[in-house]
């Protein structure tokens, strides 16, 4: 930790590390063994404010995504990093993003969100836009917003790496395109979708 984060050294334990601490265990209800985890994926937290930053961040999520205690803290284990982000500069468009390009309910955008807290890390321009273009392309807007709403990590692939370079082997070697083999496309490893190229290769 300190060799990723030096400047963890510089402060002060009884002045901002273990009132932190103690602080971000009571208000996410973390164990000893939670709470170490979480700081050692995130070692800036341990700089942030508690009033400026930790606490209004926190307030924000669970008022607008309308989850419990328990489940902001579970978000918060998974993707810590949501805690580095700004709330108007980050997660207020990407939520407002995924509600409109997705035409999600309140509640829908809760249970993606919480499943899928990482979405925060991603790029609207450089990584959700072109990558739900992809899938409008490949789809049409109707069954590719069906397909990202029922798979929101569908998101979360490379175009450049995986989705791209698969769609064009696909559409060389004949493939229909439709919603299950686009699922393959994101989801088979390289050994199973190599795999099934050579099969469609073979048809031919």
């Amino acid at each position: 930790m300190s060799q990723r984060q030096p400047q963890v050294l510089k402060l002060s334990i009884t002045n901002n590390m273990e009132p932190k601490l103690e602080w971000l265990q009571k208000r996410l209800h973390l164990d000893d063994n939670s709470l170490s985890k979480m700081i050692q994926r995130l070692p800036p937290i341990l700089g942030m404010s508690i009033p400026d930053n930790l606490e209004p961040k926190l307030d924000w999520m669970q008022d607008s995504l309308s989850v419990t205690d328990e489940q902001l803290s579970i978000m918060i284990q998974r993707s810590p990093h949501v805690l580095s982000y700004s709330i108007h500069d980050n997660m207020e468009p990407k939520l407002d993003w995924f509600q409109n390009q997705l035409s999600l309910t309140d509640e829908q955008l809760s249970e993606m969100i919480q499943r899928y807290t990482v979405l925060f890390n991603y790029s609207i321009p450089n990584n959700l836009e072109p990558t739900l273009d992809f899938y409008i392309d490949a789809l049409g807007e109707d069954e590719a917003l069906a397909l990202v709403t029922r798979v929101p990590a569908s998101l979360m692939y490379s175009l450049e790496k995986r989705l791209q370079p698969r769609l064009k082997q696909a559409l060389d070697t004949g493939m229909a395109i439709d919603s299950k083999l686009v699922s393959l496309i994101m989801m088979y490893t390289d050994v199973k979708w190599n795999r099934k190229v050579e099969i469609e290769m073979g048809k031919r």
